[in-house]
């Protein structure tokens, strides 16, 4: 079985016009951009927009947008995917403020899938083998959520983004890998005192 095509490459190649390889990068990365915009959707914001919607604009967007890509690693990609799903995710929690000041009706639409974020509580024994449809677990969601900002896009970074910790140095602006390293163990360390039962030592 031949290796899967480097992402540079497919980003080098659908910059070329090349329509097979745009089809790629969309098949390969649409999974962890879902996962994602479901955790940065949050709970209340869930309940109104349609995740796959998100998705679908926000994929829309970076393939509009390659020709201005020029990051050299995966990681540099899917943060860069990030950033605008972080754009999109902000325009969504605008829109529905806008219908809410208009006296529009929410109403709920597609229920959330795809993430990730299990392996945070230890709840599969890797990212890749979380991708089925299924609800965000709500205290796993609830736990992230909690944290703060650094701490969390650590967290987002590495176990969603499955980025290497010299990759999330990089991204983040921190001093080096170690730096990274101890900051994830910190965060996670943090999650998982919210999702330990009351009670439990």
């Amino acid at each position: 079985m031949s290796s899967p095509t480097p992402t540079s490459e497919l980003v080098r190649r659908a910059q070329a016009g090349q329509a097979s390889a745009t089809d790629e990068l969309c098949a390969r990365y649409a999974p962890r951009v879902r996962g994602l915009v479901a955790v940065r959707m949050g709970r209340p914001l869930r309940a109104m927009v349609d995740c796959d919607d998100v998705v679908q604009e926000t994929m829309l967007t970076a393939m509009q947008r390659l020709p201005q890509f020029t990051g050299p690693t995966d990681g540099s990609f899917i943060c860069w995917l990030a950033r605008i799903v972080g754009s999109r995710v902000q325009d969504a929690l605008r829109a529905d403020r806008a219908q809410k000041r208009g006296g529009g009706h929410v109403r709920r639409r597609a229920d959330l899938g795809v993430t990730t974020l299990a392996n945070l509580a230890g709840r599969a024994p890797s990212p890749s083998s979380t991708l089925a449809a299924r609800e965000l677990d709500p205290a796993l969601e609830r736990a992230l959520l909690e944290l703060g900002a650094p701490a969390r896009e650590i967290v987002y970074c590495r176990l969603v983004l499955d980025m290497s910790h010299a990759e999330v140095a990089a991204e983040l602006g921190l001093a080096n890998e170690d730096s990274a390293r101890a900051q994830f163990h910190r965060a996670l360390a943090k999650l998982r005192e919210r999702m330990q039962p009351p009670g439990e030592g």
